[in-house]
């Protein structure tokens, strides 16, 4: 991975370790419900301050890792955020994902190529939806993002 070479046997199965823990943590559909209330605590309060929300097709139901926001000035919300102490991801910088040591270039990818997902590394943050995230935390974090766009209208606002 670190070389971006393939791996011998990549995506033929998982290991037997991983295997025993996705059993596990499929048995457990507490953190399923969880996930669902976040994603419409989330939706609720975005739409409160004026944000769009995430839409799926009718009859689907996702169950959301992470829930994706998009923002103008990335770097001053995830700046802003930690010096507040706010869970805030940014797990991708680039439309391809690899380790910062390996240059794109070696896994073929060409600037231009994939301008959606550009757009997206420079724009998307992660909003979290672990265990510990509460309703509370919800709205705190989705008024730090309405606080950030007012701040930033003039020069990037968050969308």
């Amino acid at each position: 991975e670190l070389r971006g070479a393939m791996p011998i046997g990549y995506a033929k199965r998982m290991s037997r370790f991983q295997e025993r823990l996705l059993v596990k943590v499929l048995a457990d559909r507490s953190i399923l419900e969880h996930r669902r209330h976040l994603k419409n605590t989330y939706d609720e309060a975005l739409r409160s301050v004026g944000f769009s929300v995430l839409k799926f097709p009718k009859d689907t139901d996702p169950i959301l890792l992470r829930y994706p926001f998009r923002v103008s000035c990335k770097p001053q919300v995830l700046n802003e955020a930690k010096k507040r102490g706010l869970e805030l991801g940014d797990w991708y910088m680039h439309p391809i994902d690899r380790p910062v040591s390996l240059d794109v270039t070696t896994l073929g990818y060409e600037s231009g190529s994939c301008l959606e997902g550009e757009l997206a590394s420079r724009e998307v943050v992660n909003l979290p939806m672990g265990r510990n995230v509460t309703t509370a935390a919800v709205r705190k974090l989705v008024e730090f993002l309405r606080e950030m766009t007012s701040r930033t209208m003039d020069e990037a606002p968050v969308r």
